[in-house]
């Protein structure tokens, strides 16, 4: 209508400024930008600022929508241009500042977008945007915890019918705070359910072992656009998810039909067992897009390698292994380097404090709450594999990757003496037993499989005197070959180098011979190459070693209906194997020479 009127007046006065500003203004709100951005730029050019007897227009305005049109038709330098005259017009306007922030991140320049949301967090503390921008740039900088606080506070201030509440859940759960994005996705979704927030929960469900819940969801957003590829993609992941493997390959290909460039899809196929020189060729045409961002690219690179690994292409997976790698660690660190001597410091802080407090048994538990079993070491050397073998028992529940220490244990620690104070310690046990039982209530026992608690045995051993620690190692090489060719969103300083993975898996081969000269009682230390070559022994010696009853479903953790919410969920689906032993042999010539020295 408006649109209509001022072609209309045009017609009989093409010289009226304001009918041509508002018609602008309809064409760009139409989503018309490039019908609208010839008339801004006139408007900006000939400049009809001064009042009129049509009303004039407001030159700020003209600025900012002319800014925003041709950021949308992809012009950044000149949507850049006519932000920053806006700003020099309006340089306390809230909007003004944010659109101008948007600008120079979108033009790499993030310093300066910084300071554009720090100002308007100034002038408006209490609405959302400010925040919001300023996490996106802290995020692209690979400052993620900053970037989570304040995607956090952003989404406080968002109302849970503001599209905006949606970036920040998924921007959330890409920063891997899947319990904030969850939390959020359900308050979306009750306010406004639609075929994103559908897709958005069932994601983060199914990504938290909660595949009954995220399946109906994943469908009914299917069902709601059939040609959405982002409701197929979750659709299949979900059923891969929820162990229907065949239901789980129709859909993620459905989703690839419908959209070729997105990682997560092509991953699940090749987790799936879908591998084909065919499927490899459209990974490899799905890498020429330019629609995929670092974290697709990454995941896209992980599948391909894992693709060309099983059809013996070595050297090609190597390199498309070093692709991913090299991509994900953009993503997540930007170009900060791997620090090599704060990474040891903090490893070997816990002992220090440990050897410095001296002989010290915290006894007692709390009443009521579940006794933990402690399964730790290098990442990827096998704690997923055990939880779900003890886990198994119905007494037993399955606590996975518990944050607790790595988080608290320094609330114990003096920061005069560099002691482990009692009282404090007993208090965080207590909180710690409190936590295990709101994960799995009713269990007697809880395993908690996070696996660098190796840098704090000793002092889980001082805490928890009788719980029974388990141990877990693996070939050097192997060990840290998977780490390499593993899909993980974990932000561990030395992810995705292959020198700063050596250099992890030597210190946490320090820290063991460490804490083994302390004294780490009541552990058990299993090879993983002894679990699944050997699997009746050890899987034996672990039940006994853990007090509990042998039951003959022990040897089947594939049958254990707990989906573990960690880059191994797929294989412990399956029975044990021996396939990943020597994995890295064959790609020896292409690794670096300091993983052939590590000590086992």
């Amino acid at each position: 209508m408006c649109e209509h009127e001022c072609r209309a007046l045009l017609a009989v006065r093409p010289g009226l400024g304001r009918a041509r500003y508002l018609l602008a203004i309809s064409l760009f709100r139409q989503g018309k930008f490039v019908e609208a951005i010839p008339i801004l730029r006139d408007l900006s050019e000939v400049e009809h600022w001064a009042p009129s007897e049509d009303g004039g227009v407001d030159a700020r305005s003209v600025e900012l929508y002319l800014s925003n049109a041709l950021k949308r038709e992809g012009d950044l330098a000149g949507a850049l241009r006519h932000a920053q005259t806006a700003a020099k017009l309006a340089p306390n306007d809230v909007e003004v500042i944010a659109n101008l922030g948007l600008c120079l991140s979108s033009s790499g320049n993030i310093d300066q977008a910084a300071v554009c949301f720090e100002k308007v967090i100034r002038l408006a503390p209490n609405l959302p945007f400010g925040y919001h921008g300023l996490a996106e740039v802290r995020n692209a900088m690979g400052d993620s915890l900053e970037a989570i606080a304040l995607y956090r506070k952003a989404a406080e201030l968002c109302p849970p019918q503001v599209p905006l509440l949606m970036d920040i859940a998924e921007s959330l759960k890409g920063l891997d705070d899947s319990p904030t994005a969850e939390a959020l996705a359900n308050k979306i979704h009750s306010a406004s359910p639609s075929v994103r927030s559908n897709v958005l929960l069932a994601s983060c469900l199914s990504e938290r072992g909660k595949a009954d819940e995220a399946l109906p969801l994943a469908k009914t957003a299917v069902s709601m656009d059939p040609e959405s590829w982002s409701a197929w993609a979750v659709l299949g992941t979900t059923q891969l998810a929820a162990r229907n493997r065949e239901e789980s390959n129709a859909a993620l290909l459905k989703s690839l039909e419908l959209n070729p460039a997105q990682g997560s899809a092509w991953h699940a196929l090749v987790q799936n067992g879908l591998i084909s020189e065919d499927l490899v060729m459209g990974m490899q045409s799905a890498l020429t897009s330019n629609s995929l961002n670092p974290a697709n690219l990454s995941m896209l690179n992980y599948s391909l390698a894992r693709s060309l690994e099983k059809l013996g292409r070595y050297e090609e997976s190597y390199a498309a292994y070093a692709e991913a790698n090299h991509a994900a660690r953009l993503h997540k660190f930007g170009n900060e380097a791997f620090a090599r001597e704060e990474y040891v410091s903090s490893v070997l802080a816990p002992i220090a404090a440990v050897r410095k407090t001296g002989p010290l048994r915290i006894g007692g538990a709390t009443s009521g709450n579940p006794k933990p079993i402690f399964v730790f070491g290098m990442i990827r050397s096998g704690t997923t594999l055990l939880e779900q073998i003890l886990s198994l028992d119905s007494k037993v529940g399955a606590g996975g990757e518990v944050l607790f220490w790595r988080e608290y244990w320094r609330e114990a620690l003096s920061a005069t003496h560099g002691t482990l104070d009692e009282g404090a310690l007993i208090g965080l046990r207590e909180r710690y037993e409190r936590v295990l039982a709101r994960i799995c209530p009713g269990k007697e026992v809880v395993v908690d499989k996070m696996p660098l608690n190796y840098e704090l045995a000793g002092l889980l051993a001082m805490v928890f005197p009788d719980a029974p620690m388990i141990h877990l190692s693996r070939n050097p090489l192997d060990n840290c070959f998977s780490i390499f060719a593993t899909v993980n969103r974990s932000r561990l300083a030395f992810m995705h180098d292959v020198e700063a993975i050596g250099a992890a898996y030597q210190t946490y081969h320090r820290a063991m011979i460490e804490w083994e000269q302390i004294g780490l009682p009541n552990t058990l230390h299993v090879r993983y190459e002894d679990l699944v070559s050997n699997q009746e022994e050890w899987t034996r010696k672990v039940v006994e070693h853990c007090g509990l009853q042998w039951q003959d479903e022990f040897m089947h953790p594939e049958t254990n209906r707990h989906l573990a919410a960690t880059p191994s969920f797929v294989q412990v689906q399956l029975p044990v194997y021996q396939s990943s032993v020597s994995r890295a042999m064959p790609f020896e010539r292409c690794l670096p020479s300091a993983w052939r020295n590590l000590a086992l």
